[in-house]
């Protein structure tokens, strides 16, 4: 039982869609299936983003840490310089960027597979966690905690009441400016401490932007490729005839020139109708007069005749030695004419079929009635006769 279903599905693999193909086409369909873009250059331009992104943060960073050479008398040129040059060079990458990911999109379009750019976001989140985690150790001896002053507060308002209690005062001092005073120093340190670190604090949002600019020129070059993917082959498309062949279809859509076509080769073996079977007749049968060797020639020929469209297109077209079913499923749309034809053949060849038949049995009649005549039942009348 497993032979035969193995047997059995190897016979559908043979006969499936894919073994229709010609070996230019599956060259062409291979070839297609294996253009991929390669991902290198998608990876060298997030690092030189990165890298740019990097040195601009350093210069920005470096201008704000000169501002105490102004106060000494020194230029603040150069750093403003280096800062700016940064900047730009940053700049000009990103709109680099967003132009090879337009194309790379328009690109990615026209080729089966589509790149996600989950890979570029997730190395941007990276980057920022590892670039928030640096700025967190870099300053973290200068975050100093308030607790031990709390404390000092706490304890030192305990022992104000405790004073307040043991003496029997009668005046309960509310506490609430001494607690106003200690939240506003704490205030303004933060405050300070915010102030002074500000410009360090770089914020990626441009550079999430960006990713998110990156992404929207991508989706946009997909969306072009498609539109003028779908005029080209509907330009095409107008081009051609009716029916379109495959070869042309798929080199079309893979850029290449279709093979050369080889001659068809109409000329078949004629088919023998069923005059030849007719030819063979007992000798007991008259010869076959005018009449019925036309009827049985016709029927030979009829039975080789099958309908088709006319001189090429029209519905009344008589073509010798093709199969009458795949013209019938051709020609669907002209049924109408094709039954009434078909039915005029029938009709005449049944009509020249009768004809002959009575034409046979006639003859077939008449010689029988001169035997007789001639014939009689003494033996020695036919040795005269024939003496």
């Amino acid at each position: 039982m497993e032979a035969k279903k193995e047997e059995g599905e190897v016979e559908i693999q043979e006969h499936g869609p894919e073994h229709w193909f010609s070996k230019w086409e599956r060259q062409c369909l291979a070839e297609a299936e294996q253009e991929e873009p390669s991902e290198d250059e998608s990876e060298q331009s997030r690092q030189k983003l990165w890298h740019l992104f990097q040195n601009s943060a350093t210069a920005v960073a470096q201008l704000y840490k000169d501002r105490v050479c102004q106060q000494q008398g020194l230029s603040l040129w150069v750093p403003f310089q280096n800062a700016a040059t940064a900047v730009t060079n940053l700049y000009k990458e990103l709109v680099e960027s967003h132009q090879r990911s337009y194309e790379l999109g328009i690109q990615r379009a026209y080729h089966p597979l589509t790149l996600s750019l989950s890979p570029l976001t997730e190395s941007v989140e990276s980057h920022q966690r590892s670039y928030e985690l640096g700025i967190q150790r870099a300053y973290q001896p200068l975050t100093l905690s308030l607790s031990p002053l709390t404390e000092s507060v706490e304890s030192h308002q305990r022992s104000y009441e405790l004073g307040i209690q043991r003496a029997y005062h009668p005046l309960t001092l509310s506490l609430s400016p001494l607690t106003e005073s200690v939240e506003s120093h704490q205030r303004s340190y933060e405050l300070g401490i915010q102030r002074a670190y500000h410009p360090l604090t770089l914020s990626l949002s441009p550079l999430t932007e960006s990713v998110e600019s990156h992404q929207r020129s991508y989706e946009l070059g997909i969306q072009r490729a498609y539109q003028r993917r779908n005029k080209d082959v509907l330009a095409w498309v107008k081009k051609r005839r009716r029916n379109i062949r495959r070869e042309d279809l798929i080199s079309f859509l893979c850029g290449k020139a279709p093979p050369p076509r080889n001659p068809r080769r109409d000329a078949q073996t004629p088919k023998h109708g069923h005059g030849h079977a007719l030819s063979v007749m007992s000798p007991s049968r008259p010869p076959p007069t005018e009449s019925g060797s036309l009827a049985i020639s016709l029927s030979g020929a009829m039975a080789s005749i099958s309908v088709r469209s006319g001189a090429p297109g029209s519905p009344t077209h008589l073509t010798r030695d093709s199969p009458v079913a795949p013209q019938l499923g051709r020609n669907r749309r002209n049924g109408l004419h094709d039954v009434d034809l078909n039915t005029f053949i029938a009709e005449e060849m049944a009509l020249h079929l009768e004809n002959a038949a009575a034409t046979a049995a006639a003859n077939r009649k008449r010689a029988s009635a001169q035997c007789s005549d001639v014939i009689t039942d003494s033996p020695t009348h036919k040795r005269n006769r024939m003496l």
